[in-house]
């Protein structure tokens, strides 16, 4: 499935049939020139209270609390399927999401409540860049810049994803332009 630009690969193990994956698994499940390629992996699993939890693991292998874009797409799965209704809730390991299926197949998903932590001044090969540290059921840094055409986002978010001040975890580096702070 794919959401606003980011594309998941989607189980449904309701049944538990699914057997555990490694990391090495969801890598290589992952990966755009080996496998089926795609941002992550969402896996719909049985819940006693909601109609299902939401389970999320990014292409490294790794598992999130949450992910947005995963959400939306695994609630709209639910709805096709008949799992949930046009409004329902359902759990990540971040808390429980309310959920609305709108016109045209948009899916409303309420996120967890939006937690600053500190405001971050970074300094990679010469260049400073100003920025937050938040928390919106995964971690994000945003840093705001004049121009994207000035900046190698790819290459300069996987420097920043994993900066010491980030660990274990990591986080994900949005790049906000046209904004002034």
């Amino acid at each position: 499935m794919e959401g606003s630009g980011n594309d998941f690969i989607l189980l449904d193990n309701r049944n538990g049939k699914i057997p555990y994956l490694s990391k090495g698994i969801k890598r290589k499940l992952c990966s755009r020139r080996t496998g089926i390629g795609a941002d992550g992996i969402l896996s719909l699993q049985k819940d006693e209270e909601f109609p299902f939890m939401m389970r999320y693991f990014n292409a490294d292998g790794s598992e999130a609390d949450m992910c947005g874009n995963g959400a939306r797409c695994i609630a709209l799965y639910a709805f096709s399927k008949g799992i949930a209704s046009r409004k329902f809730s359902f759990r990540s390991k971040s808390g429980s999401h309310q959920v609305e299926i709108l016109k045209d197949h948009y899916v409303k998903v309420e996120l967890p409540p939006c937690r600053f932590k500190k405001s971050v001044k970074l300094k990679i090969e010469g260049r400073s860049y100003d920025g937050f540290s938040l928390t919106v059921g995964v971690p994000h840094l945003v840093i705001f810049s004049g121009s994207i055409e000035k900046i190698d986002v790819l290459r300069l978010g996987m420097k920043m994803r994993m900066l010491k001040i980030f660990h274990p975890q990591g986080t994900n580096v949005d790049f906000v332009f046209g904004i002034e702070v």
